[in-house]
């Protein structure tokens, strides 16, 4: 009986010894992964900002014939504000990811 109890004594002062190392490079790694998904939020982040400035700067121009022949020319702000909306969301869901990774990140050190 007394044999058992140190030999499961041993066992588990072995186990704590040994474990710990390779728990910390659980976490490591954990890290690291989470290290790289926010690099590549970050990499979405600009991607969808540049897809942003460039519909930005391509307005919707409507151009109308007047009864007198002249052509009028103006922006159609509710076709633009349609096309801006999912782009503008797209960045601000973006933002919001790597504000929450980036929380995650500095809670873990």
């Amino acid at each position: 009986m007394i044999k058992n109890y140190r030999l499961i004594c041993i066992s588990a002062l072995a186990f704590t010894l040994f474990s710990g190392p390779a728990l910390a490079n659980i976490y490591k790694s954990t890290d690291a992964k989470r290290q790289s998904i926010l690099e590549a939020a970050k990499a979405a982040l600009s991607l969808a900002k540049e897809a942003y400035a460039n519909a930005a700067s391509k307005p919707e121009i409507v151009h109308q014939k007047n009864n007198d022949g002249t052509v009028s020319t103006y922006r159609n702000m509710a076709k633009f504000n349609e096309k801006m909306q999912p782009l503008q969301a797209e960045v601000d869901n973006h933002q919001n990811n790597i504000e929450l990774l980036q929380k995650e990140l500095n809670g873990m050190r």
